[in-house]
């Protein structure tokens, strides 16, 4: 499974299949979700709560994309095609590491910030 569809030996794209509409959908809300969040800076609990829901999309896209791979193997079972996952597979893992990084930063800014109010 590549970015746009399914290739195969020759790297021709397969015309047959397109279990990949859903993802043209949740991929950009995903990201539009994830920049929202990152101009909410004035707004740390808001931010936090919209990247962590950030998490359930991510757990989707990495569900959906692994049952579309695997469906569509059962589906055509070509002879002598080897299934892998591309590129594209491991993106939302990136995503969901990264995003997990940005709210353990949040939280530390928010303590910071509650620290400080209480020292005034």
């Amino acid at each position: 499974m590549e970015v746009m569809g399914f290739l195969n030996e020759s790297g021709k794209e397969i015309v047959d299949v397109k279990p990949l509409l859903p993802f043209y959908v949740v991929v950009p809300l995903l990201s539009v979700i994830l920049a929202i969040s990152i101009f909410m800076f004035n707004k740390r609990k808001r931010q936090m709560r919209v990247s962590r829901s950030s998490y359930l999309i991510t757990a989707l896209i990495i569900a959906g994309s692994y049952l579309a791979n695997n469906s569509f193997i059962a589906y055509m079972d070509p002879p002598g095609v080897k299934a892998s996952f591309g590129v594209s597979f491991y993106l939302p893992f990136a995503v969901l590491a990264f995003t997990w990084l940005a709210n353990r930063s949040i939280k530390k800014d928010e303590d910071l910030i509650r620290s400080l109010d209480r020292l005034r």
